[in-house]
């Protein structure tokens, strides 16, 4: 009686383990994805900021990127110094933005901790041999007066396709954290979902165990007998394999389908919403 004891001791321990050791998988797997997701839902905002800050800048004053005596003009209006649409993006969507000749700042809806722009100032080497030397859009992070930004650097060329400077975006990190509460949220229900379903996978697994394993003879546990006590045994290890790879996946599935799919319809619906409210800002 004792050796039996033990043995249903012994596996639900190993089970209960096993079903700890899946649920914090779950966690740092489900988290790992939702973090990703965040990141794209930044990325995916930034880019349309960009893109909006850009074609306005370009439908308000026609012609080409060009350079006149060492400024940078757009067509015939020059764009040293006037931050009107820059300040009108900063306003309308938290995002300060930039307009660099060469890799120096020329126009900037960014205040230093003094409330002075920044005119002049360089742009990060590695920007410089991405965008100017290279041609192509730069993304990173940025730390800007001790913030965390996510930006973007988008080439200006001319009628001939020579580099002339770059337009920059910048979108603080923790802003987007605090206006999309419903991430924290989902990170709280993946901890909350992952215990609740491992305790109940814990519940189930004892539940089976005083039900389907009472009779179990320790004495008479092989997998190498042939007799019928033994293909029994055999049956019941076996199904409680089967029962806790079943319960497993249900966690799995459970936790998988009800945070990520809500992650991703909040962030879509997020971003629909932002961009709906930026072009009506616009317009009006």
């Amino acid at each position: 009686m004792k050796k039996k004891v033990m043995l249903k001791q012994k596996l639900l321990r190993v089970s209960i383990a096993l079903i700890a050791l899946f649920t914090v998988a779950i966690f740092f797997v489900t988290n790992s994805k939702v973090t990703n997701l965040v990141e794209k839902s930044i990325a995916v905002k930034l880019d349309y900021i960009s893109n909006l800050g850009l074609e306005i800048i370009e439908s308000k004053y026609s012609g080409d990127w060009n350079v006149k005596n060492g400024k940078l003009f757009r067509g015939e209006n020059p764009i040293n110094n006037d931050s009107q649409v820059l300040d009108a993006i900063k306003e309308k969507t938290g995002s300060i933005a930039t307009v660099y000749l060469g890799d120096e700042k020329v126009a900037t809806s960014e205040l230093d901790s003094d409330g002075i722009r920044p005119i002049g100032a360089k742009a990060p080497n590695e920007v410089v041999e991405s965008v100017l030397k290279s041609g192509n859009t730069y993304r990173g992070t940025e730390d800007i007066l001790g913030e965390i930004y996510a930006v973007k650097y988008v080439p200006l060329k001319d009628n001939n396709g020579n580099v002339l400077g770059m337009w920059f975006v910048g979108m603080p990190k923790s802003n987007i954290g605090s206006k999309d509460s419903q991430i924290f949220i989902m990170r709280i229900s993946i901890v909350v979902i992952s215990v609740l379903c491992g305790i109940l996978g814990c519940v189930l697994l004892m539940l089976y165990t005083k039900k389907f394993l009472n009779d179990i003879d320790t004495l008479k546990v092989s997998f190498l007998e042939s007799n019928s006590t033994g293909d029994k045994t055999q049956r019941k290890v076996l199904m409680l394999s089967l029962f806790l790879i079943g319960t497993f996946f249900l966690i799995w599935f459970t936790v998988q389908g009800f945070t990520i799919g809500n992650v991703v319809n909040n962030l879509e619906n997020s971003n629909i919403k932002d961009r709906l409210n930026a072009c009506s800002s616009w317009e009006r």
